[in-house]
């Protein structure tokens, strides 16, 4: 949200992560289920027409390639997670079951929720200061 939403402190570094990704060619990927919160954002706040379906169409477009699918049995480990897991919304259960399958793990997010996840290492936007050269350090 922070790179295709408002105008925001933390825009800069996710363009910064974003353009290093596609310069990279895998290193970032995403998951059908960041698609759907986004139409859920825009829908909830009323713009999907007109700004949200071309945000989407953009985010798509940038990714492709680099987006996960969701599978039956990712919601199935996403529900063995839970036991796991209690802190974590569905939303986040389902993004922590693709990382397993996908092999990822690191993820990008201001959620606190993913913090001491073992194996998981939370990148928060606001420190991407911090840890974004260790990124752009490296070669393609």
């Amino acid at each position: 949200m922070y790179l295709i939403g408002a105008d925001h402190p933390h825009k800069r570094d996710a363009e910064r992560l974003l353009e290093r990704s596609i310069l990279d060619g895998e290193r970032l990927v995403t998951d059908a289920e960041v698609l759907q919160e986004l139409i859920h954002r825009y829908q909830a706040i009323k713009e999907w027409r007109g700004r949200g379906d071309h945000v989407f169409a953009d985010f798509v477009l940038v990714m492709e390639g680099r987006i996960e699918p969701m599978f039956a049995q990712d919601v199935q480990r996403a529900a063995q997670l839970a036991d796991v897991y209690p802190i974590l919304s569905a939303r986040d259960l389902v993004h922590l079951a693709v990382m397993e399958r996908a092999g990822a793990t690191a993820i990008v997010t201001a959620d606190t929720a993913f913090d001491n996840l073992a194996g998981v290492e939370r990148l928060d936007p606001a420190d991407a200061e911090a840890w974004l050269p260790r990124f752009e350090d490296e070669d393609p």
